[in-house]
């Protein structure tokens, strides 16, 4: 595997990460995450509980932001996950709010990851 995903071609990955980081207050869940892989390719994440499996399976998907750094998905930045959600499937191993985000914050990522509008919130 490449250590930083500026020394790849990056025009056949299915997933880039550059230099992920995630706080959630004094903890940081990932720590300078750094990828590319192909399309095509089966990848596991292995890890200890806390080591940051989950927390970056929540990046990508869009559900929460990373503290810094870069992230796609085929193509198109983690920060618009309504460009790839149809060419996405993903099964959290349970049903959560994001830890840290409030009830209308978490309502907010699931409307934009769903390519709905903010407004569509108070419904």
């Amino acid at each position: 595997m490449l250590t930083s995903p500026i020394e790849a071609d990056t025009s056949a990955a299915s997933i880039t990460t550059d230099g992920l980081l995630r706080q959630f207050g004094s903890l940081t869940a990932l720590d300078g995450v750094s990828m590319v892989l192909p399309r095509g390719g089966v990848v596991g994440l292995l890890g200890p509980n806390g080591s940051g499996k989950s927390t970056l399976i929540r990046i990508l998907l869009g559900l929460i932001p990373p503290t810094s750094g870069r992230a796609t998905v085929f193509g198109h930045s983690t920060t618009n996950p309504a460009r790839y959600a149809h060419d996405v499937g993903a099964l959290i191993e349970a049903p959560s709010f994001v830890p840290g985000l409030s009830a209308r914050k978490n309502l907010l990522s699931l409307a934009r990851l769903r390519g709905l509008p903010s407004t569509r919130v108070a419904e």
